[in-house]
Formats: C-alpha cells, sequence, structure tokens
C-alpha cells in the first residue's frame, strides 16, 4: 500500500480526533505522543510524517501500550526481554523467604511465587505468544528458578521433577491453555470485533509459503484445536442479562408519585416522609435488634432498658420532629410507639414459649409449654400407613390387615414384609 495514501488517512483521522477533543474539553499532548510504523520491510523505507497541532509526531521503534511493548516488526523480542528483566527482580523475595532455618513452608512460597512472578508471565500471554520459540524460551529459566525456589530441589533436578513436585504445568501449556480460553470466549459472543478474523481466517496460503511470517491468532489456534478435539464443538452464545433498574417485576413504595410538586406544598412532603418513616421504622431498628433476644431480653434488667431507651430515642427525634430536650417518654406517648425494652421482652416471651416450648418462670407466667397445641404439620400421620391400592403392591396377593404392622426394609421376612412399588 502506499505510504503517501496511509498518511492522508491517518492525518485526517487525527485532525477528526483533535476536534472532538477540542470540543470535549480534552488535551493531547505532542511530546507525550508517538507513532510507530510496524512493517517487516528490511530495506530502507521513509518513515511517515504526521502533524499533530502543526507538530510533527515522534516516530519510535517500540511503543507500550497496557504493559505490552510493541516493537515495530512484532517480535515482542523487547517485551520479552523486559519481562524476564522484571521477574528475576521479583524472585529476590523467594529468596529471602525461602531460608532453611527460618523461611516459609514450600506451599506458602509457590503461593507467593504464583501471586508476583507467575502472573507477570501469564497476564497478555495470548499476545506474545505469536513470537518466535527460541524468544519466548527466555521466560522458562524464570520459571523454572522460580519452583526451585519454592519446592526447595537442587539445581541438579530435572525440569519435569519440578512440574509433577509442585503440580505447575510448562509455561507453555499454561500459553496455550490462556489462548483456548480465549478462543472459546470470541467464539462464544458473535458481536465480538475479531470474531469474523478468528473464526474465519484469511491469508491461510499465504503463511504456508511464508513460514517467516507469524500466522494469525486464527491461524495459531487450529493445530490446537485439532489436538485437544476440540474443533467442532458448539459454544452456547452468551447472552447478558437485562439490568436490575430495566426490569418490570421491581415493586418499589413510592408515596411521592401522587403528589405534583407544582400543586403540592412542601409541608405535605414532610408530613408525607414522616409518616412513612414512622411506619418502616419498625422494620428495620426493630428487626435488627430483636436478633436472639430470647437469650437476653426474657426479663430484661434496667441497665438494658435504659440502653435500648437510648438507643430508640435518635429514631424517635427524627420521626417526631421534636426539640432535643423533649423527653423519650413524651415522644413516645406522642408518636404512639411503645418503649423497645417491652417490644423486645414480648416478642421474646412469644419466641420461647411457642417455638422453642420453653417454660417461662412463675411470675411471669403459668402456661406450661405442654399444653400449648403444636403448630399443624403437612402430615398427621405417617404416610405409608394410609397408602391408596395403587400405589403398593403385594407378592402374595393377599389383603393387608391393619392390625398388623407393615415392614418395608426387610428386617422382618416372616410376616408383615410387603414390598412398596410407585406407579
Amino acid at each position: 500500500m502506499n505510504m503517501s495514501f496511509i498518511e492522508r488517512q491517518l492525518q485526517t483521522a487525527i485532525k477528526s480526533i483533535i476536534a472532538w477533543a477540542d470540543k470535549n474539553g480534552f488535551v493531547f499532548s505532542s511530546q507525550k505522543t508517538t507513532c510507530t510504523h510496524f512493517c517487516k520491510v528490511r530495506g530502507l523505507h521513509p518513515d511517515p510524517i504526521m502533524l499533530l497541532k502543526d507538530k510533527a509526531i515522534q516516530v519510535v521503534p517500540v511503543v507500550k501500550f497496557l504493559g505490552i511493548l510493541f516493537d515495530s516488526k512484532l517480535t515482542f523480542r523487547p517485551h520479552i526481554s523486559h519481562l524476564k528483566k522484571k521477574c528475576i527482580q521479583s524472585l529476590d523475595i523467594l529468596k529471602v523467604l525461602s531460608n532453611t532455618t527460618w523461611g516459609c513452608k514450600s506451599s506458602t512460597l509457590l503461593k507467593i511465587y504464583k501471586s508476583v512472578v507467575l502472573s507477570k508471565l501469564d497476564y497478555d500471554s495470548v499476545i506474545y505468544g505469536s513470537a518466535a520459540k527460541s524468544v519466548v524460551q527466555q521466560l522458562d529459566t524464570v520459571h523454572h528458578q522460580g519452583l526451585r525456589l519454592a519446592s526447595g530441589a537442587f539445581r541438579t533436578s530435572p525440569v519435569q521433577s519440578l512440574y509433577v513436585i509442585t503440580g505447575e504445568p510448562c509455561l507453555k501449556l499454561r500459553r496455550e491453555r490462556f489462548s483456548l480460553k480465549y478462543y472459546f470466549k470470541i467464539k462464544q459472543n458473535p458481536s465480538h470485533p475479531s470474531y469474523e478474523r478468528v473464526m474465519k481466517p484469511f491469508f491461510g496460503q499465504f503463511y504456508e509459503r511464508r513460514v517467516s511470517f507469524i500466522p494469525s491468532f486464527g491461524h495459531r489456534m487450529r493445530p490446537l484445536l485439532e489436538n485437544f478435539n476440540l474443533k467442532n464443538i458448539d459454544i452456547l452464545p452468551k447472552h447478558d442479562e437485562p439490568p436490575p433498574w430495566r426490569s418490570r417485576n421491581v415493586l418499589t413504595i413510592d408515596d411521592f408519585n401522587k403528589l405534583l410538586k407544582s400543586t403540592t406544598a412542601p409541608s405535605v412532603y414532610i408530613q408525607e416522609f414522616c409518616y412513612h418513616r414512622r411506619i418502616f421504622e419498625r422494620y428495620v431498628t426493630e428487626r435488627v435488634l430483636a436478633h436472639g433476644a430470647v437469650a437476653w431480653c426474657l426479663e430484661p434488667t434496667v441497665r438494658i432498658a435504659r440502653k435500648l431507651s437510648t438507643i430508640q430515642r435518635p429514631f424517635l427525634l427524627a420521626i417526631s420532629g421534636a426539640y432535643r430536650t423533649t423527653s423519650t417518654a413524651a415522644l413516645q406517648i406522642i408518636l404512639g410507639i411503645p418503649l423497645l425494652h417491652l417490644q423486645l421482652q414480648r416478642e421474646a416471651r412469644g419466641t420461647a414459649l411457642f417455638r422453642l416450648r420453653l417454660p417461662l418462670s412463675t411470675n411471669v407466667s403459668d402456661i406450661d409449654p405442654s399444653e400449648i397445641d403444636e403448630k399443624a404439620t403437612g402430615w398427621s400421620a405417617h404416610p405409608s400407613e394410609h397408602l391408596s391400592p395403587t400405589q403398593i403392591s403385594l407378592d402374595d396377593g393377599g389383603n393387608i390387615n391393619t392390625g398388623l404392622r407393615i415392614y418395608t426394609d426387610g428386617s422382618k421376612t416372616e410376616k408383615g414384609w410387603v414390598q412398596p412399588s410407585v406407579f
């Protein structure tokens, strides 16, 4: 493609971006903006000349984007060299913690290695995994050294033994796993920008003739899919759930919906809000305090009653809007809300008597829990005692004597044993 045509297209795009930035209040720095010409041509070829507000954009051989160094030939050699140096520095943490006398356990060292070093090696391995094999293998030494420090193995220990001891695969298998995961993620979403290029890659014959050229992601996935027999697997498309605010089944309490602002006085809003807060106050405060009230509020002491009154007072002041000098008893009478410790005491005694079947003290109640009728359950008798004729079959064809007991577990084989069959 002609370089002059590319320059004109890119310059038009830059002008559009600058116009949008000026309109929305953004500024692009000409000193921080750089350009990289990705090209495989080995001979002499001119770099593109593009302007940013009448200033030439600097052309650099390597650019960093989202933590990855992209070189002009996409060999990823600078990125892998930088990544190796960074991971070796992080291995110093394991060297300090792997002391034989006071160091950490192997399991702890392995977790530290995974979180500090291995996470950096896995980051965007799908992208730099397209580099040459000789370039990517530089990271294997870092991986092996980290496994040796974590497991306490000798330097002469075979690499395969390290994989078995630590349970960690080699970096090549990890890159293949992440690549397959990303491939099926794209396949699951037909609206993905790379869906057509990955699912239906082109230039297949070109990459077969030019072995030195790195194939695209879709072509690199084909051998992996064939080796793992994943080529003809159908993936269900991803459907995003609608957000909660678009659901029509959400029921809300809106007391102000019927009150228009143009025809409603502010005092009406305040009155409606106070009424709403008065109605639903107990559903929040009382439910929190009533948790486990059976254990501590059957017979509350004076200290507990005062503490509960102190907790209830701020809510009463907020609901009534009264002065802070108003007594708590007056607020309770005005609002019609009883004492909090009396409400909790009543609920605790009812729970202890009717649900837990615990006898109360004689000065509180003389009711015996055994005298209270229990709550009716689903079955008043065992279902096996009232089976219909269509739900049971007899081996001997005889009738069942209602005076005999029925054993269905085979423990009584002489008399009274039947074999149930449900249809």
